[in-house]
């Protein structure tokens, strides 16, 4: 106990408990803005999951009223046929009215009531083509009879605001890969600490065993872990109680399962409820068992590889590696289908998957939790083991210090001696930090996992195209079988033809049909009513359907792969006008586009804002190198009375962290081009991308809107706009556009590492100086788009967003043609 009692001491004397509850609160609130932003969906989730039904339930009605218009049945007969589907179509509509006035409270009744006119429907109708599966039907009756006779309200299970659910949604979305990585990090210097600052061989030569010296911290760590978990869960359940719709109850029902029961002949899909209060346990009992398993990782690392920064790379490097060997034998979605995975609960790796095991009804917390205990512990021993060998143990010591004379011989040698002497200084005492090869890593993750996630969707969703005309040809089969002759007949015989020969298509990879395919669909949306996406009249602009038209085409001119949508078939462009800002960023979440070529998957980091959280990381890394020497040791002071002119000092600071924040973007996107390129992705280079010219002259050769159209200006006062005059737009290579977006990046982060050199000269504390560098340029971007709009370009603020400035929507905003000026 000694020495586990010397550890947890090691651990309250630093700032480790301050850091894990900074954290945990900043992760919680970070969170909790996010679930409060898109509150709007959850509205729109609840019509989404039954909006099916109203639509299969309103083609019903029409292909059966054209039968009965055949037959002869008289207006009494067909209003008698037709009423179980009209009734159900009520209650649906009923409930699309609740939910659009967020009356969650009323909600779990009227979705009772909505399955007692279904189980009507069901009985009485006489052409029913609305099937829904019984058990699944008895499942959800049994969740919302609970709620009922509880008296709770309707709460979304991904982004609720009340208390216990919030708890709830931040442990599906937190326990996983990155906060075991966060932990690591944390957690790291706990292991190979000592071995950096000397005091490794003091505790060899004391009187206790090596052995407990490694599993005491172990455990320490685990305990950190540990509060660090129970930090998260607390400032989760206080900020959501506090700011939210109140504290709730850990009572609430969670649905457990589908379960394949396999032991009987015919196989049962069972569900079961269990309280929030159990989920939340039974995830953080599983995601503890995998934390206690990676950190017997790391006290493994930190036997072999000493150094605290190596240690750090090799356990990320190992657990990353596992994270995407586990995922690919937990594939919950053959429940669906059937088939009973097999669980592989004797891979530890596995239990970071906290939500998918609790879904499996064969797991039982208590009988499976040894399993990664024991392994850890085993793992531990054999790091006392390899501690004791002494090849293992000098192996990754590091080469022998030169002697100093020799070394002072060299240096004079050496023609550059007095040369950018303050600059040299810098750049080695940033790559002697560890925070910057920890950002590195960081990046390096983030946009090589969204390389990875972008690659994958696209392959979902072309698999999806194939399936959803699948499904189309299964009911035009079904109604031609319906409909033997007349022009219905012919109609959807036409039909028939044209999803043959788009299926065709996606089976082959025939880019031509499949870009016809998107044209065609693009056409069938655009005179649809969709206030539900978040359009306040009649569907898209004229504009709006020009450009996507024009944009496939050119996609087809040009032979490159197709984007892909991921709903909604139509592409948003600044002429379309939205209700609120909320109905804006609901649609923008819904018409996200993927391609599988190397130039889109880059481009999409600009485009879908992980560029802003790059440029988050890199300013709190980076920044806080201007004010390092002002702390703790003073060595400012000491620089300042050396034969070097302070405006040297200050530059060489400047200079050095430009040079490692370009190599860290351009090593960045270097890494995910290769990895793409080897994992077999295309580059394509002459993709099209569209430019905006605003004030075209007599002389534009390309496409021309009217720009009295833009939906900026319907908001505004009339502006010195002509009739005559236009917005063009032209297509160019998104190679150029990435290339310039990185560079207009590249640019922000200059500015954005002046602006802290600038005000470290008064701040002397080094995160305050990187919140306040964040603060302006947010707060500048603010005002810029809503109110010096006559001024903004002529501000580094409005250059936060890359796209807006390369794409030209924002000469658009704008009327100005500063913004083209040549980088």
């Amino acid at each position: 106990m000694v020495n586990f009692k010397f550890e947890i001491k090691k651990i309250l004397r630093g700032k480790k408990i301050l850091i894990a509850i900074f954290l945990s609160l900043l992760i919680s609130s970070v969170l909790f803005i996010g679930n409060y932003m898109n509150q709007y969906k959850i509205s729109g989730r609840i019509i989404e999951d039954y909006y099916p039904w109203y639509e299969k339930l309103i083609s019903e009605s029409e292909s059966f009223t054209v039968r009965m218009d055949e037959k002869g049945i008289s207006d009494k007969d067909k209003k008698e046929y037709l009423k179980p589907n009209e009734k159900l179509q009520i209650a649906l509509l009923e409930l699309f009215q609740l939910a659009d006035t967020k009356n969650m409270e009323e909600i779990p009744d009227k979705i009772l009531e909505l399955y007692d006119e279904y189980e009507e429907y069901s009985k009485r109708a006489i052409k029913k083509t609305l099937g829904v599966s019984d058990i699944r039907l008895n499942a959800d009756k049994e969740y919302y009879m609970y709620l009922s006779k509880n008296k709770l309200p309707y709460e979304d299970t991904e982004y609720s605001i009340t208390g216990a659910n919030f708890v709830k949604t931040v442990v599906n979305r937190i326990y996983g890969l990155p906060l075991a990585l966060l932990l690591i990090l944390l957690c790291v210097d706990i292991f190979s600490g000592e071995n950096m600052n000397g005091t490794e061989n003091i505790r060899k030569i004391q009187p206790v065993k090596r052995v407990n010296i490694i599993y005491s911290k172990l455990f320490a760590s685990f305990l950190y872990s540990i509060f660090f978990l129970l930090s998260l869960i607390i400032s989760s359940y206080l900020i959501g109680g506090i700011f939210g719709n109140g504290f709730g109850t850990f009572s609430y029902p969670v649905q457990r399962g589908p379960q394949i029961l396999t032991a009987s002949k015919d196989s049962i899909v069972l569900f079961e409820l269990i309280s929030i209060g159990k989920y939340i346990l039974l995830s953080t009992v599983y995601f503890g068992a995998y934390i206690l398993f990676i950190l017997g990782v790391v006290s493994f690392s930190s036997v072999i590889f000493k150094d605290t920064l190596l240690v750090s790379v090799i356990s990320v490097i190992l657990v990353s590696i596992a994270h995407l060997v586990s995922i690919k034998f937990i594939d919950t979605g053959k429940w669906i289908q059937g088939i009973m995975p097999n669980y592989p609960i004797f891979n530890p790796f596995a239990f970071e998957f906290s939500n998918r095991m609790i879904q499996d009804l064969r797991l039982k917390p208590l009988a499976i939790m040894w399993i990664p205990i024991i392994m850890t512990l085993i793992i531990v021993y054999l790091s006392y083991i390899l501690s004791r060998n002494s090849y293992i143990q000098t192996m990754f010591k590091g080469r022998r210090i030169k002697d100093g004379e020799t070394s002072l011989k060299e240096y004079e040698n050496k023609n550059h001696i007095g040369k950018f002497v303050n600059f040299r200084f810098e750049i080695l005492k940033i790559f002697r930090k560890k925070e910057v090869y920890i950002t590195t890593i960081i990046i390096i993750s983030m946009v090589s996992v969204y390389g990875y996630n972008s690659s994958k969707e696209y392959k979902r969703i072309y698999q999806d195209r194939e399936d959803f005309y699948n499904w189309r040809l299964e009911n035009l089969d079904e109604a031609l079988n319906y409909f033997t002759e007349g022009d219905m007949h012919n109609k959807l015989k036409a039909d028939y033809e044209k999803y043959i020969k788009f299926k065709k298509a996606y089976e082959n990879n025939d880019r031509d049909i499949i870009s016809d395919s998107m044209i065609s669909a693009i056409y069938e949306n655009q005179e649809q009513a969709i206030g539900f996406m978040g359009y306040s009249d009649k569907g898209f602009s004229l504009e709006t359907i020009m450009i996507n038209i024009s944009e496939i085409e050119e996609v087809k001119e040009r032979n490159v792969e197709p984007p892909l949508p991921y709903a909604y078939e139509v592409k948003s462009t600044p002429f379309d006008k939205f209700r609120t800002m909320a109905d804006y960023l609901r649609y923008m979440d819904y018409s996200k586009r993927y391609q599988p070529s190397i130039t889109y998957i880059i481009n999409g980091i600009f485009k879908n804002g992980l560029n802003y959280l790059i440029l988050l990381v890199l300013t709190i890394a980076l920044a806080i190198g201007f004010i390092a020497e002002r702390e703790k040791n003073h060595t400012l002071r000491l620089m300042n009375i050396q034969p070097i002119k302070s405006k040297n000092i200050y530059l060489g600071k400047l200079f050095a962290q430009i040079i490692v924040f370009v190599s860290i973007i351009i090593l960045s996107l270097g890494i995910l081009f290769a990895g793409l390129l080897i994992s077999g992705k295309k580059v394509e280079a002459n993709y099209p991308v569209i430019r905006y010219e605003n004030k075209i002259d007599e002389n534009y050769q390309g496409e021309k809107l009217l720009r009295r159209n833009l939906a900026v200006n319907k908001k505004q006062e009339p502006i010195e706009v002509g009739s005559n005059q236009f917005v063009g737009y032209e297509f160019r290579d998104m190679s150029k556009e990435n290339i310039e977006m990185i560079i207009i990046f590249i640019i922000i982060g200059i500015m954005s590492l002046g602006f802290a050199m600038l005000i470290s000269l008064n701040i002397k504390n080094r995160w305050l100086i990187s919140i306040m560098t964040i603060l302006v340029f947010v707060l500048g971007y603010g005002f810029s788009m809503g109110i010096l709009k006559g001024i903004s370009l002529g501000l580094p603020f409005i250059w936060l967003n890359q796209a807006l400035v390369s794409s030209g929507e924002a000469n658009i905003i704008f009327d100005t043609n500063f913004i083209n000026v040549k980088l």
